[in-house]
C-alpha cells in the first residue's frame, strides 16, 4: 500500500468520525427540542445563546427575544436580592439546583425548579421545569395535613403515629394523658410508657397487625411521666404513610370509667345487700307476725266449729271451712316466708334450702321440681351458697311463670375445686335475643354470679327447655 494511499483511508477515518459525531449532535439536538423541561443555554455571562421549544413556551416569548436577554432578566428584582446567581460556584463545577419564580411575557410569575451546570466549552447550562401542578399538590397536601393536626388537637382520645418503631406524631391529650410536654413525646417508643410484660403484649399485637390481623382494642397499663400507674385502651392499626407502614394508635384513658364501673358495682352490691336483707325481714314478719295471728285465727275458728257443733247448729260446717281456709293460709304464709328467708339454708346448708324451694315450687305451681345432690363436700361459704340457692330461685321462677315449664331439675354437684348448680326445664325454651337480654331476672342471676367469681350460662337444652348453669370455686 503506498503513502498516498494510506494517508487517503486515515482521510476516510476522520471524516466518519465527525459525520458520527454530528449525527448525534442532531439527535441531541432534536431530544432537546422535543423534551417538555425548558432548556436554556446561555454564555458564561448569562447572556442566551439557545432555548429549546419547550422553554419558548412555558415562558411566551420567542427565540429572537430570549436572546437579547440574560438569565437575571427573567428573575424578579426581588428574587435576586435574596438569592443571587452563584456563578462562581458554577464555575467551580457545581450543580445547582434551586427554585426560583421566571417572569413570563405576559408579566406572570412561573414558579420552577431549575438544574444549572457550567459545561467543558464554558457555557452554561440549565434544566427548567414548570412545578405549577407540583406546588398545588404540596399545598393540597399541607392544608390536609394542617385540617388533620386541627382535628387531632381537638379530640378527646390521645393520637399517636409511629414510624419505625417511634412517635413521629402525638396530639395536646396523648401529652396531658402521659403528663410530657408534647415535644418530649417525639422520638420515644410504646415501650416508654409500659412495664416490661406489658411491652411484650403490645409487641405481639403489633406483630399480629402487621401480618394483617384486626384491629381491636387492649387494655394496658401505663406509666405516666412520674411513674404513676393507670389503665389505658389502645387501638391501633397500620396505615400507609408517604408509601411506608406506619401505627396509628388511640389512646383512651380509662380511670374515670373504671372508678364509675367499681361504683356500679359497689351500689348494684349495697342493692342486692339490702333486697336480701328486705326478704329476711318480710320473711320474718310473714312467720312472726301475720303467722302467728293467722294461727291465732285458726285457733278460734277451730273452737268455734266445735261449739257449733256441739249446739247442733247448721253453721258449724261453714266454721269448720273457715278454720281449714284459714289453715291453709298459714301453710301458703309459711312457704312464702321461707322462699323469702330460706331458714333451711341457715340450718342444713344449700342442699337442704334447695329441696326445700322445689317442694315449695310443687305446692304451689302443681309442677314437678326435682333436686339431686352429687357429692359429700358441702359449700362452707355462706355468701355464696346464699347467691346459688337465689339463681335457683330465680331460674325455677322463670322456668315455671315464662318458660311454662311442667318439669324442673335441680342439680348440685360438690367437688373438691368447685361447686355447680345446675336447673333445667322443659318449657318452651329460649327466644332469639334472651341470651342477651337486659331483663332484670337474667340481669340479676348474671349479677349473683360475678359477685362470687361464678361462671354464669343460660343455654337452650338439648330437645326443648332451657338450661342455666352456674359453677365457682370453693
Amino acid at each position: 500500500m503506498s503513502k498516498d494511499q494510506h494517508k487517503t483511508k486515515k482521510q476516510l477515518m476522520d471524516e466518519l468520525a465527525i459525520l458520527r459525531r454530528r449525527v448525534a449532535s442532531l439527535e441531541e439536538l432534536h431530544l432537546v427540542e422535543q423534551a417538555s423541561d425548558g432548556i436554556f443555554v446561555a454564555d458564561a455571562q448569562g447572556q442566551y445563546v439557545d432555548v429549546n421549544t419547550g422553554g419558548r413556551e412555558m415562558l411566551g416569548y420567542d427565540l429572537d427575544e430570549l436572546l437579547q436577554m440574560r438569565m437575571q432578566d427573567l428573575i424578579p428584582e426581588e428574587d435576586l436580592e435574596l438569592e443571587p446567581i452563584h456563578f462562581d460556584e458554577l464555575r467551580e463545577g457545581k450543580t445547582l439546583v434551586t427554585q426560583r419564580r421566571l417572569r413570563r411575557k405576559d408579566g406572570s410569575l412561573l414558579p420552577t425548579e431549575i438544574s444549572a451546570k457550567m459545561l467543558p466549552d464554558g457555557r452554561l447550562f440549565a434544566i427548567v421545569r414548570d412545578i405549577t401542578e407540583r406546588n398545588r399538590a404540596e399545598q393540597a397536601l399541607k392544608q390536609s395535613r394542617d385540617t388533620l393536626k386541627t382535628l387531632l388537637e381537638r379530640l378527646p382520645d390521645g393520637v399517636s403515629l409511629i414510624v419505625d418503631g417511634r412517635i413521629v406524631l402525638a396530639n395536646l391529650a396523648l401529652a396531658a394523658m402521659y403528663g410530657y410536654p408534647p415535644e418530649e413525646l417525639l422520638g420515644k417508643t410504646t415501650a416508654d410508657f409500659l412495664d416490661v410484660a406489658e411491652a411484650a403484649k403490645a409487641a405481639r399485637r403489633i406483630r399480629e397487625l402487621v401480618q394483617g390481623g384486626p384491629a381491636y382494642a387492649s387494655e394496658y397499663s401505663c406509666r405516666l411521666s412520674d411513674g404513676t400507674v393507670f389503665p389505658v385502651e389502645i387501638t391501633s392499626r397500620i396505615i400507609e404513610l408517604d408509601g411506608s407502614s406506619a401505627l396509628l394508635s388511640i389512646h383512651r384513658d380509662l380511670t374515670e370509667r373504671k372508678k364509675a364501673r367499681t361504683e356500679r358495682k359497689r351500689l348494684e352490691r349495697e342493692i342486692l345487700e339490702v333486697s336480701a336483707r328486705e326478704q329476711h325481714r318480710i320473711g320474718q314478719d310473714l312467720h312472726d307476725g301475720l303467722g302467728q295471728r293467722l294461727t291465732g285465727i285458726a285457733f278460734l275458728s277451730k273452737a268455734l266449729a266445735q261449739k257449733l257443733t256441739a249446739q247442733s247448729s247448721p253453721e258449724a260446717a261453714k266454721a269448720g271451712e273457715i278454720a281449714q281456709l284459714v289453715n291453709q293460709a298459714i301453710t301458703e304464709a309459711r312457704h312464702l316466708a321461707r322462699g323469702l328467708s330460706p331458714v333451711a339454708l341457715e340450718v342444713g346448708g344449700l342442699k337442704v334450702a334447695l329441696e326445700e324451694l322445689g317442694f315449695n315450687m310443687e305446692r304451689l305451681f302443681d309442677v314437678s321440681c326435682v333436686v339431686r345432690a352429687e357429692g359429700v363436700i358441702p359449700l362452707r361459704d355462706d355468701g355464696k351458697a346464699r347467691q346459688l340457692y337465689y339463681v335457683a330461685q330465680e331460674a325455677v321462677t322463670n322456668a315455671v311463670k315464662h318458660g311454662h315449664a311442667k318439669n324442673v331439675e335441680i342439680r348440685l354437684v360438690n367437688t373438691e375445686d368447685e361447686c355447680a348448680l345446675t336447673v333445667r326445664d322443659d318449657g318452651i325454651g329460649l327466644s332469639s335475643n334472651m341470651q342477651t337480654s337486659k331483663g332484670m331476672g337474667l340481669h340479676i342471676m348474671r349479677y349473683r354470679a360475678n359477685m362470687i367469681h361464678a361462671s354464669f350460662s343460660i343455654q337452650p337444652a338439648p330437645g326443648g327447655g332451657t338450661v342455666v348453669h352456674l359453677s365457682v370455686g370453693r
